[in-house]
């Protein structure tokens, strides 16, 4: 049975989100999302056993990845994917355990790859609310809830529409009047994925998770762009 008073305390609160997000990371972020893109997978490329996400909220990331960008090779970068929590915890995604390195003995060791060392003011990362999940990749599936995230509308509109899937190529003309002929030839690209950009973000800003919802929910994989081939 749901809980509805769970589901009205979600509700109100900005701080928690439905999706987990997979940030990535270095100055070749962008590249790397395109590979996850690509493989239509989120992979373990560095082998520790186990997938990261965040659960805070996207829209209150904003000031973190401004100092990131302050350094060379930043920690995380505006590129990821986002997926529904509900969805990574029937995976078996599970939120980190925070603790003393001598309190890591006391788990059983079945969940020993959700404990994260924690030392108050020295080490700590409980700031990335971290949830982790113990697999050598995720599948993007058709079945899975997930959209993508980029910098730029631009960067979006490149990982959100299939260009390798061309539709018909129409022809547009003006004629001047002297007689000048000017035309380009355009196709429509299908969408193959949802997502969000931070420009999106900044113009949302004001407004809450909510209206997010709205703006992802009222992307529809009928949706096409118009690209210009070239002109005549």
């Amino acid at each position: 049975m749901i809980n509805q008073t769970l589901l009205k305390i979600i509700g109100l609160r900005e701080d928690i989100s439905n999706y987990l997000f997979h940030f990535t990371k270095g100055a070749s972020a962008i590249d790397s999302l395109g590979s996850i893109v690509r493989d239509e997978a989120i992979k373990d490329i560095k082998g520790r056993g186990v997938i990261c996400f965040t659960e805070a909220p996207v829209l209150m990331l904003d000031e973190m990845f401004n100092l990131f960008e302050t350094y060379p090779g930043p920690m995380y970068a505006r590129y990821g994917i986002a997926i529904r929590k509900e969805d990574l915890y029937k995976l078996g995604a599970r939120p980190v355990i925070y603790g003393a390195e001598e309190e890591k003995s006391l788990l059983h060791e079945d969940i020993k790859w959700r404990f994260e060392k924690y030392i108050p003011n020295i080490r700590d990362f409980s700031w990335l609310r971290e949830w982790r999940i113990k697999r050598g990749e995720i599948r993007l599936e058709n079945d899975l809830d997930f959209f993508i995230i980029t910098k730029t509308s631009t960067e979006l509109t490149a990982f959100t529409f299939d260009s390798e899937n061309i539709g018909d190529i129409e022809f547009d003309v003006d004629v001047e009047d002297g007689g000048e002929v000017h035309g380009y030839a355009y196709t429509s690209i299908p969408r193959n994925n949802k997502g969000i950009s931070f420009e999106d973000i900044w113009s949302l800003k004001s407004l809450s998770k909510h209206e997010i919802d709205k703006l992802l929910n009222k992307q529809s994989f009928e949706d096409t762009e118009k690209r210009i081939l070239g002109g005549f």
